[in-house]
């Protein structure tokens, strides 16, 4: 077994920098987490506490994360280790959607595959690395609901959507979603629109209206939707009188973009508290280069 306390807690408390990650290491933490994301539901059921603290989950507490972990910076890799070392630790209280992104279609475009193939190409490993990545990632689940009333996801809503069972009844691994699945990660609420309409933008999915989440949260029994997917420069935005939110954690995601970033913190009540992050930036490639293989290759 990797120590995967061990990784997380240098890649904590050392901060954000690029890691020398050698793929035996890589390959090996897929094949530890691949097997808890398989027993997972397509639908997690939660109780709060979610994210009242950030780092590492004390007392019971759960952290959810709504997708989009690769291609939201240069370091897609070292965010994906942190979580799924976070994940081997802490099985039940890590929790990790899916984004679009977690898509080899999408992710081959828009950076995850450049960064793959680049850091990998001494050894020719980079193929065998990004393809189990994601495979990986067709196993995530897709949706969260959090005190039966809190729905979480990382796109939005589809026509369809009559049921939660039906988000139950959806079968992974996915590697190309289609129908709901497809809409639970692309689809976007728009302002000034009534109902359903195709989401051209994107290309891809729907976009709705505010009726359309009022008649969705009351035939599905919840009374909010938290959902990622979607710049917004304060961190977080809301939809549909507050029955949408919509969050945002990458701050400073790109060098001329100031954006904060955003994080849902649920108490036990279930009461909601928006947290923004200021505007960062992270250290550049050759500022700082530290190896991960003492930690890492290591016996628990």
């Amino acid at each position: 077994m990797l120590n995967v306390e061990g990784i997380a807690k240098q890649m904590l408390s050392n901060g954000p920098h690029r890691y020398n990650i050698p793929s035996e290491f890589m390959l090996a933490l897929i094949d530890q987490v691949e097997p808890i994301f398989r027993r997972e539901p397509t639908l997690l059921r939660l109780n709060s506490p979610i994210f009242v603290r950030c780092g590492v989950p004390f007392d019971g507490e759960k952290l959810l994360f709504l997708g989009d972990i690769v291609d939201r910076g240069k370091h897609s890799l070292e965010c994906l280790v942190l979580l799924l070392c976070l994940k081997a630790k802490f099985p039940r209280r890590i929790l990790i959607l899916r984004g679009n992104h977690e898509i080899a279609s999408v992710n081959k475009t828009y950076g995850f595959y450049a960064e793959i193939r680049q850091r990998y190409a001494r050894n020719g490993q980079w193929q065998i690395v990004y393809d189990r990545i994601n495979r990986l990632f067709s196993y995530f689940p897709l949706s969260a609901l959090i005190n039966s009333k809190i729905l979480c996801l990382h796109g939005g809503l589809s026509p369809d959507l009559i049921s939660l069972s039906q988000i139950d009844e959806i079968c992974r691994p996915i590697f190309e979603p289609t129908g709901l699945a497809e809409c639970l990660l692309w689809s976007d609420p728009e302002p000034g629109m009534s109902g359903f309409a195709p989401n051209k933008s994107r290309g891809v999915a729907y976009i709705f209206g505010k009726d359309a989440v009022e008649e969705k949260c009351q035939k599905l029994g919840v009374e909010k939707i938290i959902r990622g997917h979607q710049l917004v420069d304060s961190g977080f935005d809301t939809f549909a009188d507050g029955k949408v939110i919509t969050i945002f954690t990458a701050s400073s995601y790109h060098e001329t973009i100031n954006n904060y970033g955003g994080i849902a913190k649920i108490d036990r009540n279930g009461s909601i508290e928006i947290l923004q992050l200021p505007p960062q930036y992270p250290m550049t490639d050759d500022e700082r280069s530290d190896p991960i293989e003492k930690n890492g290759m290591n016996s628990d």
